[in-house]
């Protein structure tokens, strides 16, 4: 079974331009549903008081079975339920069909065919109403952070443009916003929080986009 992209189901959503289009309807409840699975993890749970990220499904439920202090970290913010007595629910979607898709009951088909055509759209209905209310404006202070920090100059270095030597103990932060202390892994090209112990013993920070030198500790 083939599986549609993200970016293919935003593609499907903003081309099909047919009044009460079916295929987009579908491709919105696919967002819906895509959106409401986690793309991370944090771990707040460790020895050195900084939250890690795993972007990993299998050690994300991995902690979330083993530790406490696990939080699953999401594409949007997850709407809180919306409770709406179903009958103006229904008057609503009744109001909606009657202007925009009587036109597509068919005069020929029998009254039954077309009950069973309005309850289809009824169906949809709900689960575009559901998709649209996961996919409410939410508010991002985290990625302005990281936006703010590249602005800084002198202090951030972009891994793009250099990385740390190996073994270097360092400061990091990565694209949700969060700070790490950090030891860079020359051959693998990755960051974790400690290098002194078997590599499944050690959290990988994920998603970092800067890092500078830790401070110089003061002189007595």
């Amino acid at each position: 079974m083939s599986e549609f992209s993200r970016e293919t189901l935003l593609n499907i959503i903003e081309t099909d331009h047919v009044q009460c289009g079916e295929a987009s309807a579908l491709a919105r409840i696919a967002l819906a549903a895509l959106d409401s699975e986690p793309v991370a993890w944090m771990h707040n749970n460790n020895n050195i008081g900084i939250p890690a990220i795993t972007t990993s499904q299998k050690i994300g439920q991995y902690w979330m079975s083993e530790f406490k202090d696990v939080q699953p970290l999401y594409r949007h913010a997850q709407p809180a339920p919306v409770v709406m007595d179903d009958t103006k629910l229904r008057e609503l979607f009744d109001s909606w069909f009657a202007s925009d898709c009587s036109f597509d009951l068919s005069p020929e088909a029998s009254e039954a065919d077309n009950i069973a055509w309005r309850e289809s759209y009824w169906y949809v209905w709900k689960r575009c109403r559901a998709a649209m209310l996961a996919a409410a404006p939410h508010d991002t202070p985290a990625l302005n952070s990281v936006q703010s920090v590249a602005t800084v100059p002198g202090k951030w270095i972009p891994v793009s443009e250099r990385m740390p030597e190996d073994e270097q103990e360092v400061l990091t932060i990565n694209k949700i916003g969060h700070r790490f202390v950090s030891f860079f892994d020359k051959h693998s090209g990755l960051f974790f929080d400690r290098l002194d112990a078997p590599a499944a013993c050690c959290i990988e920070h994920v998603l970092v986009t800067h890092w500078m030198p830790l401070p110089n500790p003061p002189k007595e």
